[in-house]
């Protein structure tokens, strides 16, 4: 019993980690600098996953995504990771390989989402036929 709270402690606190900075992140959306969401992006993931976005990018996308479901199985953190992501490779310049490899990692959490969610997203669906597009271009 003490394991589980421990566990379900965890997982609640990884997700309330997500919000915040994903919360945070929409707040400076709107800045016209790229590299400083970046910036703002890589201090908040390293702080929760202790892997700078220098090290997800040296990642393959299989690689990073069972790094990331090692850390949590809540389908709806996996989302807000998704998220986050995507915004981070809106701010990127679209030809450029970084860029390409957050989306393919981020085409890969939503996948993953879709596949393991108990309910149909639209939104969600329409992120994958988004990040499909754009990775075929």
């Amino acid at each position: 019993m003490l394991r589980r709270d421990f566990i379900k402690d965890e997982i609640d606190r990884f997700g309330e980690f997500l919000r915040l900075l994903f919360e945070k992140l929409l707040a400076i959306e709107g800045s016209s600098d790229p590299e400083e969401f970046r910036q703002n992006v890589d201090k908040g993931l390293t702080e929760l996953l202790n892997l700078s976005l220098a090290e997800q990018d040296n990642m393959s996308t299989e690689e990073f995504l069972n790094f990331i479901l090692s850390e949590t199985k809540n389908v709806k953190s996996v989302s807000f990771l998704a998220d986050i992501y995507f915004m981070l490779g809106e701010k990127g310049n679209p030809d450029n390989e970084l860029t390409q490899g957050v989306y393919t990692k981020t085409l890969a959490l939503y996948q993953h989402v879709q596949e393991n969610d108990s309910t149909f997203s639209l939104q969600i669906h329409q992120r994958i036929e988004e990040l499909q597009t754009k990775l075929a271009h």
